[in-house]
């Protein structure tokens, strides 16, 4: 007796259309980089910072939390030195 073999016909269908749905968002990216790219000779020329669609944060370190921050990572090195000596 021959095993069933399972048809895959629908699935392969499925995986058709999302690569081709997955090809036209691609292409809409390429098409709208392609405008960019003519409108901008410099990439300095482009304002992300002024976006308001971008978010970003900007980390702000005073000196002593630095200073305690290079202290604490000398700390824990050196104790991962003794505990490998201990060993």
């Amino acid at each position: 007796m021959k095993p069933i073999q399972p048809n895959y016909k629908n699935d392969l269908k499925h995986i058709r259309s999302a690569i081709e749905d997955l090809a036209n968002v691609v292409n809409g990216i390429k098409q709208q980089l392609s405008e960019v790219n003519n409108k901008v000779d410099n990439v300095n020329q482009l304002e992300i910072f002024g976006n308001p669609n971008v978010s970003y944060t900007k980390l702000y370190f005073d000196e002593e939390q630095w200073r305690r921050s290079i202290e604490f990572y000398i700390q824990w090195q050196q104790s991962k030195v003794r505990c490998m000596k201990k060993s």
